[in-house]
Parts: C-alpha cells; structure tokens; sequence
C-alpha cells in the first residue's frame, strides 16, 4: 500500500510544481498589476538603443545611450516636451535619486547597476549610480563619457540638481 501511494504521490507532483510556478507574485509584490505599470513590451520605437541623451551636472554636459526598452522609449518621449531638471538626493552612498513628474511604463528584472548607470526604480524614481548596486529595476541608459571615480566626484555628496534632455545628433 506504501509503494502504490509513493507512486501516485510521485506520479503527481510534476503536474503540481508546474501549476504553481506560473503565478509567483502576491497582490502586493512589485509584479502585480496594483503596482505602476511594469514589464510591458520590450519593443521599442523612439529610443532603439541609439538615443541619446545629455545630463547636464553643475555646468558639465555628459552623454548618455538610452536603452532600447519601452521604459527609455517613455523616458525619451517625456524628454520630446523638453528638458528635465531634477532635485536629486544621495542615497546608500551609491546612487542620486530624484522623483520624476509622472511613472514610466516598467521593464524591472534582477541587475547590477554599474557606475553611469541611469536607472528606473518602482516607475517613478530616477537614479544616476556612481557605484554598484544590485536589485529589481529597470536601465533606462549608460552615460558614456565619464570615469566612475570622475562621475562620484562631480555628483558631490550632497544633492545635486541634473537637467535630462535629448541630445541633437
């Protein structure tokens, strides 16, 4: 009778691990709808992975490459309306954040932020990293033309305002 239940039980379980691995998240998870919206296409129209854009910090203009993502398509169509000047704090001593003025579309999975990183955190918080971070979030760009040790000094430790704003190719 053991043996013939060992067999039923193991005959069974494939099917039920795979009707439970379909719907990990809860209804207050980051991958709910409740949330912002999140991971919608990866199809991208504006930005294409060749956008770019300039930041401009204390009076220096850098250049960034949008990613080619809906979330840096939405980011570069909010910068169509023009510039972006932002109030951004320090945070964890990695990273500058400032609120944007409305949520972009999410495209969150598990990376590691890298110095020059421009970062899309829960839709509606933009972060320039100077230091390494992993988490779930979206990359929105990479700024090209600055050092990390060069990129942490200008950010400076206390808050610092950063205008977006599309580049003229």
């Amino acid at each position: 009778m053991r043996t013939v239940f060992m067999l039923l039980i193991s005959s069974l379980l494939p099917f039920c691990l795979v009707s439970c691995a379909g719907n990990t998240s809860s209804p207050d998870s980051p991958g709910s709808e409740a949330d912002s919206i999140i991971n919608e296409s990866n199809d991208s129209s504006a930005a294409s992975g060749n956008t770019k854009i300039e930041l401009v910090i204390n009076s220096q203009v850098l250049t960034a490459v949008l990613e080619n993502n809906s979330s840096a398509d939405a980011f570069a169509s909010l910068l169509e309306n023009g510039p972006l000047t932002l109030s951004m704090n320090d945070y964890g001593n990695f990273e500058k954040t400032g609120e944007l003025p409305e949520p972009l579309v999410r495209n969150d999975s598990s990376i590691t932020a890298e110095p020059g990183d421009i970062i899309l955190y829960q839709g509606r918080t933009i972060t320039v990293y100077y230091d390494y971070n992993t988490y779930n979030f979206t990359r929105l760009g990479k700024i090209t033309d600055i050092t990390a040790e060069e990129l942490k000094e200008l950010l400076g430790k206390n808050d610092v305002t950063v205008t977006f704003r599309l580049k003229d190719n």
